[in-house]
């Protein structure tokens, strides 16, 4: 039973971060249309100024840095 939610808890890490990807993959859409457009008044950039996106941002990162981390754990201790 615990071999049965290790890998439930594995699958949903994975899951995870892979939705992260996505969001990166967006994020990132977002900063070369930014690149593009220095209009002020456009939304992308009050989306981008705003400090609270920069703490998703920031978060986000962190979450997909622990999940990669315990990823690379798990596949190590199968490997060994």
């Amino acid at each position: 039973m615990k071999r049965f939610k290790i890998i439930i808890a594995v699958g949903v890490l994975n899951v995870i971060h892979g939705a992260v990807h996505i969001f990166q993959f967006i994020q990132s859409l977002f900063l070369t249309y930014y690149s593009f457009q220095h209009d002020e008044d456009n939304w992308v950039h009050k989306v981008m100024e705003n400090p609270i996106m920069g703490l998703l941002w920031g978060f986000l990162g962190f979450v997909t840095l622990y999940i990669g981390w315990k990823d690379y754990k798990h596949h190590k201790e199968h490997h060994d």
